[in-house]
């Protein structure tokens, strides 16, 4: 990923797959290896049949399912483990939407002139960041079955690292995810080789809890910021080899509401 950002810096293409190997690393990595590399054209063509296939499925809505008002909300839990730490946000919101797709659940759609599939997602994730409580809302325009039964159909069509854990039926005007949510638990491993130094990480967590003020500075999409953690921290621990803490979020200038990142956490128990 970091390659190809560099190579888009500097406005150069990369070959496409089904025409030559660019060695990009991710085939070795994941040991994942597509099919169109090995048949140039042949490949070429089944990629756009199959993209074609899916794009006349009869399962795309019609006028008056794409009409119809939600009247039940499903809130999904998901795993997002393994190689899913590398998708975005943007990916990851588009797996789902192509699961509940393919899963012919009877979702309803947002009114407009680009009607879109009501699936509320909660805060994005951090990349490299691995999650077992990642929550969806699923709006349908029609009883979809039990919680169970509509989380055996999604999992049908999410990859391994990305099953659905449990499911909740909730009235269609239940809060947002994000309106519930006042704050996310993290778990940092200890990577280093061999164990943390007896007493070390205890005594960074304890320096950092017994100051009035953590101050950090961020980097935001208006610019450096400065923000005090110590009212964003709570439940920090560090045991086996894991940090564990809750973040929760705050108003910034502007009066919008932002989530503390847990990299800023880290960056403010050990700034070196």
């Amino acid at each position: 990923l970091k390659t190809e950002w560099e190579r888009s810096l500097k406005a150069a293409s990369t070959t496409p797959c089904f025409e030559a190997c660019s060695v990009c690393g991710v085939c070795g990595t994941f040991n994942v290896w597509p099919n169109f590399t090995t048949g140039t054209d042949q490949g070429l063509e089944q990629a756009v049949e199959t993209a074609q296939a899916e794009a006349a499925s009869p399962l795309a809505p019609t006028d008056g399912e794409l009409k119809a008002p939600p009247t039940h909300r499903y809130r999904v839990k998901l795993a997002k483990m393994g190689p899913l730490k590398y998708s975005s946000h943007l990916d990851w919101m588009r797996m789902v939407q192509r699961a509940v797709r393919k899963a012919g659940l009877p979702i309803a759609y947002s009114q407009g002139f680009n009607p879109t599939p009501k699936i509320g997602l909660g805060p994005a994730l951090p990349l490299f960041t691995e999650s077992e409580g990642e929550l969806i809302d699923l709006d349908m325009r029609a009883f979809a079955g039990s919680p169970d039964d509509v989380l055996a159909r999604l999992n049908a069509h999410l990859p391994p690292d990305g099953q659905g854990l449990e499911a909740r039926l909730l009235p269609p005007t239940a809060k947002s995810i994000d309106a519930t949510l006042s704050a996310m638990d993290y778990t940092a491993q200890w990577t280093c080789t061999g164990p943390a130094p007896d007493g070390m990480m205890e005594d960074k967590v304890k320096t950092l809890l017994g100051q009035p003020h953590s101050w950090v500075d961020v980097e935001t999409k208006g610019g450096m910021k400065r923000v005090d953690l110590a009212p964003l921290l709570s439940h920090v621990s560090f045991t086996g080899n894991a940090l564990r803490f809750r973040v929760s979020r705050f108003t910034n200038e502007s009066g919008s509401t932002v989530w503390a990142k847990p990299a800023w956490f880290l960056q403010a128990l050990d700034p070196d």
